[in-house]
C-alpha cells in the first residue's frame, strides 16, 4: 500500500479552482512536476520529478491513498494510462468523520493533531505560482511533496484505526473514485449535438409564437412592461435592500399562488421566461460534448459524502449526473463497444426503511407480499379499495403521501408538493398520519431525541431510539439492534448528538441549540452543520436524516458487493445502480445485480427489499 501526491503546473488561471478537474487533467498544459510516495509496509518515502510511466506502472498493483484521489487518480489515469486496484482517499473520509470541519490536508492535520506543530501543511507551494519544472527549486517542492504525504499517510492511518473507519465505507470510496479515474462510459457526441440543436430550434420556435425576444423574457424591466400595466405582480421583500420587489422567480412562494389564477396569456409569458432561464438540457449536453473532446468516455463525477449527514453521492465538476433531466440526454451515456448496461433500481427503499424503523407491520407485509404499496397507502387514506387500473388518481395522491409525507411534511408543503390544493392537502395529511400511527411515533421519538439533546449540560445520558408500537418515547433501558445514539454535553462543538449506524459512520449533530425565529413567531432548533453554516433540525429532518443515510448504506453497501463479483459499477444515481459488462455476461449479471438489490444486510435480515431494471444499451430509465 502506497500513499502518493502529485505535484503539478498552476497560474492564476490554469488551477483546481478555475477549471474542473477532468479539464486541469486533460490539459497539455499541466506538467507533472513531481510525485511523492510511502510505502506504507516499509516506510520508506521518496520523490521523482517529471516522473515517466515507466516510474509509476508498479503502482497498478498497489492500493494507493491519496488526499483527493480523484485528482491524483485522473492525473495517474490520463497522463501515465494507469489505473491502480484500489483507491482510497483521505479527503473523503474526513468529510465522514468530520463533517462540521473542513476536509483540506491543512484542516484535517490540524484537527488530527492541534497540539503537534510538526504535522502542519508546508507553504512551499506558494512560491511555484506559474513556475514549470526546470524553474522551480526541486529540493523545496520534494520537501513540500513528501510532507504532505506524510501527513495523508498519517491521517489515513489514524482515522482508519483510532477511529475505527468502517471498511465498507473505504470500499464505497474506492468505487467512487474507480467511476472517475477508471471510466468506461461511452459519450454520443452526435446525440448531444442533436439534443442541443433541438432544444435550441424549439426554444425560438416558442419565442416566435409568442411574438417576443429572448431579451424581453430575461430582462426583469423589459418582462414587466411586456405583461403590461394591468398585470399585478405579486410583491416580496428584497433579500439584500429589504425593500418590496416584484416576485418574478419560480420558486416564490406568492408567485407559485397567484400565477394559477392569472389569464391563459399571462401565465405562457412566466412559463417562456422559466424555460428560457432554466436551460439545463443545452448545458448538460455542451458539458458532456467538451468531455468527450478530452476522454471520448466520462470520468463520473461524484462526490463521496456530498450529502455530509446522509453520505449520499453529489456532483462535481460542474456537471450533477445525480439530477440528470429523463429523456434523451440519458441516451447520450452509452456502454462500451461489445458491453452492455445492467440498470437496476432499488424499489421505494426509503419506504421501506422507513417502516421498518417505525415498525409499521401492515406496510412492511404489502412489500413483503409484492403488492402495490401506492393503492394500500390511497386505500388507508380513502379507506375504500384503490387499484392502479380503476383509481389512477386516487392511487397517484396515495403515492405522493408514501414518498413525501413521511417525513412529518405539512399541509403547504404537500399542496406544493403534489400540486393540489391546499385543503386537500391538509385532508390528506390528517388522515395519512391517522393510518400511520407508527411512523408519527417515530417522529416524537425523535423529537424526545433531540430534547435530550437540549438538556441541561450537567446531565449525561445515553438510550436508544425504539420502534415499538407501544412504546412512542424513547426508552432509555432498550437497545434497539439498528440505531444506538448518546449525547456528550459541552461547550460549543464538544456538545453532541451521535447516531451509530452497523457498518457505516455515525450520524453526529454537534452544538445543537434552540432560538425564537421571529419570521415564523416559533421557536427553532439547529445545529453547526459544517465550518461554514448552521442548519435547521426538526422531527421531521431528524427522521429523514436516519432513513436516507440507512438507505444510502444499504445500496452503496449492495453496489459494492456486485463490484467484487468482478463487476464493473460504471456510475451510481441515487438508489440506482449500473454496471458495464460484456454483452455474454449480461444476463447474468442482470440476474445478480437484482438478487443482490433484493437481499437485506445482515444487520437487518427482515427487511423485504426489492429492485427492477433491465439490460440497455444505453442509460435509461
Amino acid at each position: 500500500m502506497y500513499t502518493l501526491d502529485f505535484e503539478t503546473y498552476y497560474d492564476a488561471k490554469h488551477s483546481l479552482t478555475r477549471m474542473a478537474t477532468y479539464e486541469y487533467a486533460a490539459s497539455e498544459k499541466t506538467e507533472v512536476i513531481g510525485v511523492g510516495f510511502k510505502n506504507h509496509t516499509t516506510g520508506e518515502s521518496r520523490y521523482i520529478p517529471t516522473p515517466t510511466a515507466e516510474d509509476l506502472a508498479f503502482l497498478a498493483e498497489e492500493t494507493v491513498i491519496a488526499h483527493n484521489a480523484q485528482f491524483d487518480g485522473l492525473i495517474l489515469y490520463k497522463k501515465f494510462g494507469i489505473t491502480p486496484k484500489k483507491w482510497y482517499c483521505t479527503r473523503a473520509m474526513a468529510t465522514a468523520l468530520f463533517p462540521h470541519e473542513s476536509a483540506s490536508l491543512k484542516s484535517l492535520a490540524m484537527n488530527l493533531w492541534p497540539e503537534n506543530p510538526e504535522m502542519r501543511k508546508g507553504t512551499e507551494l506558494i512560491n511555484s505560482l506559474g513556475k514549470h519544472s526546470h524553474e522551480l527549486d526541486m529540493p523545496a517542492m520534494a520537501k513540500y511533496c513528501l510532507q504532505d504525504v506524510a501527513l495523508t499517510a498519517a491521517a489515513f492511518e489514524l482515522m482508519r484505526d483510532d477511529f475505527g473507519f468502517p471498511q465498507r465505507e473505504l470500499d464505497i470510496i474506492d468505487m467512487t473514485v474507480r467511476m472517475y479515474t477508471d471510466p468506461v462510459l461511452e459519450i454520443d457526441s452526435e446525440l448531444a449535438q442533436r439534443i442541443i440543436d433541438d432544444d435550441k430550434k424549439e426554444r425560438q420556435d416558442h419565442l416566435a409564437a409568442l411574438g417576443v425576444t429572448s431579451t424581453q423574457l430575461n430582462s426583469n424591466q423589459q418582462f414587466l412592461a411586456l405583461l403590461g400595466d394591468e398585470v399585478e405582480v405579486p410583491l416580496k421583500e428584497s433579500p439584500t435592500t429589504g425593500k418590496q420587489i416584484p416576485s418574478l422567480g419560480k420558486n416564490d412562494p406568492a408567485l407559485k399562488a397567484w400565477l394559477p389564477q392569472q389569464p391563459e396569456r399571462t401565465r405562457e409569458l412566466f412559463n417562456a421566461r422559466f424555460s428560457l432561464k432554466s436551460n439545463l438540457l443545452t448545458t448538460r449536453c455542451i458539458k458532456l460534448l467538451d468531455i468527450a473532446s478530452s476522454y471520448g468516455v466520462l470520468p463520473v463525477p461524484l462526490t463521496y459524502g456530498g450529502a455530509k449527514y446522509t453520505l449520499r453521492h453529489s456532483g462535481f465538476d460542474k456537471i450533477n449526473l445525480q439530477n440528470l433531466p429523463k429523456g434523451a440526454i440519458r441516451n447520450v451515456l452509452r456502454a462500451p463497444k461489445g458491453h452492455k448496461l445492467i440498470i437496476a433500481d432499488s424499489s421505494q427503499i426509503e419506504c421501506r426503511v422507513l417502516a421498518y424503523l417505525a415498525n409499521n407491520e401492515k406496510l412492511l407485509e404489502v412489500f413483503r407480499d409484492g403488492e402495490d404499496p401506492y393503492a394500500h397507502m390511497a386505500s388507508l387514506v380513502f379507506k375504500r379499495p384503490i387499484t392502479k387500473e380503476e383509481n389512477p388518481v386516487e392511487r397517484n395522491k396515495g403515492k405522493a403521501l408514501l414518498l413525501g409525507a413521511g417525513y412529518s411534511m405539512g399541509a403547504q408543503r404537500f399542496s406544493d408538493f403534489a400540486d393540489i390544493p391546499l385543503g386537500e392537502a391538509s385532508m390528506l395529511i390528517k388522515d395519512y398520519r391517522n393510518a400511520n400511527i407508527e411512523t408519527v411515533k417515530l417522529w416524537e421519538a425523535c423529537d424526545t431525541v433531540l430534547h435530550k439533546a437540549l438538556a441541561e449540560q450537567t446531565r449525561a445520558t445515553s438510550a436508544f431510539i425504539t420502534t415499538k408500537p407501544s412504546q412512542s418515547r424513547v426508552d432509555e433501558n432498550h437497545l434497539h439492534p439498528l440505531l444506538p445514539f448518546s449525547h456528550e454535553y459541552g461547550q460549543g462543538l464538544n456538545h453532541k448528538l451521535t447516531i451509530e449506524f452497523p457498518e457505516s459512520t455515525p450520524l453526529v449533530y454537534r452544538d445543537l441549540r434552540e432560538h425564537f425565529d421571529p419570521r415564523t413567531d416559533s421557536v427553532q432548533m439547529d445545529y453547526h452543520r459544517d465550518y461554514k453554516v448552521r442548519a435547521k433540525i426538526h422531527r421531521g429532518l431528524f427522521t429523514e436524516n436516519l432513513v436516507q443515510k440507512l438507505a444510502r448504506n444499504i445500496v452503496m453497501q449492495q453496489a459494492v458487493d456486485l463490484q467484487k463479483l468482478g463487476y464493473k459499477v460504471a456510475l451510481m444515481v441515487h438508489d440506482e445502480i449500473i454496471l458495464s459488462v460484456p454483452e455474454g455476461q449480461a444476463e447474468q449479471a442482470f440476474e445478480d445485480a437484482i438478487r443482490v438489490m433484493s437481499t437485506a444486510p445482515s444487520y437487518i435480515p427482515d427487511l423485504p427489499l426489492g429492485a427492477e431494471g433491465g439490460i440497455h444499451e444505453f442509460y435509461t430509465k
